[in-house]
């Protein structure tokens, strides 16, 4: 086996993760971070009514206005239930009719390619 065969595998892996990187990139430009394409993402207004529970959650991975309204959406959709989410703060106040259960919460986000971190239920 010759001497530069190891090198030759070395150069190209590094070219296959440059290859990929660069993919990633060039897809991100396109599609925007959170992958919702390059259109303005429509908000969906909060529902008004007796909204007498409140929670607070941390949501990681939100890292633009797109990703917020995402969020935001995910919530405001299902109905009893409306949010608002604070992009600086890493966090979406949810608002509802009846009580959610933390699981109803923390899947909502999950489901949109989102973690979650603490969950605050608030005194009514």
């Amino acid at each position: 086996m010759p001497e530069w065969t190891g090198t030759a595998l070395v150069i190209v892996v590094i070219a296959a993760i440059c290859a990929v990187a660069v993919i990633s990139y060039v897809k991100k430009l396109s599609k925007g971070c959170c992958g919702t394409g390059a259109d303005k993402e429509k908000r969906i207004m909060a529902q008004q009514g007796d909204m007498s529970y409140h929670y607070t959650v941390e949501v990681d991975g939100m890292s633009c206005e797109k990703c917020a309204i995402r969020v935001e959406n995910g919530f405001n959709r299902q109905q009893g239930i409306s949010a608002r989410v604070d992009l600086k703060a890493g966090t979406a106040e949810i608002r509802s009719e009846k009580p959610l259960a933390e699981l109803i919460i923390r899947k909502t986000i999950v489901e949109l390619g989102y973690t979650t971190g603490r969950l605050t239920e608030h005194d009514r």
